[in-house]
């Protein structure tokens, strides 16, 4: 009775498929994602630009599961610190929580 249920058919799929379409999968996200970031960021400098990376590693891993959710995860923290190399306590936040340093006090 779930597997008629729309999303668990679409996961299911997802996690069927070969692990190289899910982490290429990934990787192309990753890299849109920070190209879009990069755009805000160059547009607006006062902008979270980071935390355009937080649906990239969710819908990561509510598609593809544990390993691509980590591996965008990863991706996200190295890419993150290649955009902002000062906010490395923001990383951290952006890695365990989805929230950016200057949202720090309100988690």
């Amino acid at each position: 009775m779930r597997a008629d249920f729309l999303p668990a058919k679409l996961t299911s799929e997802m996690r069927s498929r070969p692990r190289l379409v899910s982490y290429g999968a990934v990787a192309v996200a990753c890299a849109l994602a920070v190209l879009v970031a990069a755009m805000v960021r160059s547009v607006a400098p006062e902008t979270p630009s980071l935390l355009l990376l937080v649906p990239v590693i969710c819908g990561s891993a509510f598609f593809g599961g544990l390993g691509p959710g980590l591996a965008a995860t990863l991706l996200s923290v190295g890419a993150g610190y290649l955009l902002e190399p000062t906010q490395g306590a923001g990383l951290l936040i952006l890695a365990i929580m989805g929230g950016d340093r200057r949202y720090g006090n309100k988690i």
